[in-house]
């Protein structure tokens, strides 16, 4: 049996209330009137509602730069667009999304003969 979320019971007491009480059904399920109460009542704070829209264009900047750009670029796009949001802001959003910019390393040419240092002999 796997462990359910807190959302998951909530929805579920949710949907039986009616039916039964509130206390009957915690404590059926072994979960806290206190954790249910609390998600009920809770509400979203202000930066968790701030983060969702930067999310948004964040991705489609990355997307628009065929997954090229990192956070210093999307955080400069944002900027010229008019939208106020840290650097760091952005670096913690960006694993979070699941995404990565393509790195390609430099080229740096190399011979193929073996370099020998002329020494004299003695």
């Amino acid at each position: 049996m796997s462990k359910k979320t807190i959302e998951e019971i909530v929805t579920f007491i949710e949907k039986y209330k009616s039916k039964y009480t509130i206390k009957l059904i915690c404590k059926a399920l072994k979960f806290p009137n206190s954790t249910y109460y609390k998600d009920f009542v809770a509400v979203a704070s202000k930066r968790l509602i701030e983060a969702d829209n930067p999310k948004a264009e964040i991705r489609k900047i990355y997307t628009d730069s065929k997954y090229r750009y990192g956070a210093p670029k999307i955080y400069k796009k944002l900027k010229a667009n008019g939208k106020n949001i840290s650097l760091k802001r952005i670096q913690r959003y960006i694993p979070s999304m699941g995404l990565r910019s393509i790195v390609v390393k430099k080229f740096h040419p190399h011979s193929s003969k073996p370099s020998v240092e002329k020494k004299p002999f003695k």
